[in-house]
């Protein structure tokens, strides 16, 4: 082979590799945060106040800034992390058992309802 064959057998070679890395980026996914969803009625569901929800395939997904991924639905378990530790607890709930006279750390406590998040990713084009 001719070095200028060589060369341009070479940049292809480059392009498809840069090409494949590009198509196999994370979706960017939209952006949410606490103050929309309240604005809109609704309970802010997590610990942390912005990020984004991306849905890649079925899988749906809340990105952290931190740029930690967490599962917001079943298939996307398979790939993230469980979003319990950011998940919140139903303050509401929590205060209503305090004010019956219970003990919060005795009582099972459910989390404020992922289903406004879920809803917003499964809005979103599968890629």
């Amino acid at each position: 082979m001719t070095d200028s064959r060589q060369q341009l057998s070479d940049a292809i070679d480059r392009f498809a590799r840069a090409v494949a890395r590009v198509t196999r980026l994370p979706p960017m996914g939209v952006p949410i945060n606490r103050e929309t969803l309240e604005a809109h009625g609704l309970r802010w569901p997590l610990t942390v106040d912005h990020g984004h929800i991306v849905r890649d395939g079925n899988s749906i997904y809340f990105r952290s800034p931190d740029g930690a991924t967490w599962a917001l639905n079943g298939p996307a378990r398979e790939t993230h992390q469980d979003i319990a530790p950011i998940h919140q607890v139903d303050t509401q709930v929590r205060d209503a058992v305090v004010a019956a006279g219970g003990d919060p750390e005795q009582t099972t406590i459910p989390r404020i309802s992922l289903a406004p998040l879920t809803r917003i990713g499964r809005d979103l084009p599968k890629r």
